[in-house]
């Protein structure tokens, strides 16, 4: 899928966060061993059954965004009055994306056709 396509698609979180108390930036909380059964067996047994994935303030306005209702393209104009100062801001919500979807941390689907 090209960066074209990408805009175009509703992001939404696959997997829960926290957020952290004193900065008030997001954490992501990926199971350490996956989603499979086995990984959930195995999580629930481990003292530190979570990897925490610490998002800049960026990434946390990102993050609380996801409602998997509006598109990239509505991020990134939201993204654009929010963040002013930030150098290409579409390039990088594209790189943010294709990171978290390429770690199992979100999904994206396609709009369903009206």
């Amino acid at each position: 899928m090209n960066d074209a396509q990408l805009m175009f698609c509703l992001p939404e979180p696959a997997v829960d966060s926290d957020t952290d108390d004193e900065t008030g930036q997001t954490i992501l909380l990926k199971p350490r061993y996956g989603q499979s059964w086995f990984g959930r067996l195995l999580t629930r047994r481990l003292a530190k059954p979570w990897v925490h994935i610490h998002l800049d303030d960026l990434g946390t306005w990102i993050w609380n965004r996801l409602d998997g209702e509006h598109t990239l393209a509505d991020l990134a104009l939201e993204m654009r009055e929010a963040f002013p100062d930030e150098a290409k801001p579409d390039q990088r919500l594209i790189m943010f994306v294709r990171q978290l979807v390429g770690t199992g941390l979100m999904r994206i689907r396609l709009p369903a056709d009206e």
